[in-house]
């Protein structure tokens, strides 16, 4: 799966959080960045952009909607919506 630059437009994915505990949406792709909120577990499904599990900012998603919209969760915390 590709991953479109920052600031480039990218398909879009549909997440669910996974974690146990709230994921930490983030004002960049990576730890270094301000922690601005928390994504609670939900099967409600967030739009993001897509990305593969694993490290390093590729596999950061930017949200797409909702209050959280423009910041970064880490891959590992979400899972596909299945629908």
């Amino acid at each position: 799966m590709a991953v479109a630059p920052y600031g480039l437009q990218a398909e879009t994915c549909r997440y669910v959080v996974i974690a146990d505990d709230p994921a930490p949406v983030r004002s960049g792709p990576g730890k270094k960045y301000r922690a601005r909120g928390e994504l609670p577990a939900s099967d409600d499904p967030v739009k993001a952009t897509c990305a593969a599990r694993g490290r390093g900012p590729e596999h950061w998603v930017r949200l797409k909607q909702g209050d959280h919209e423009g910041l970064w969760v880490w891959r590992d915390r979400l899972q596909p919506w299945g629908g």
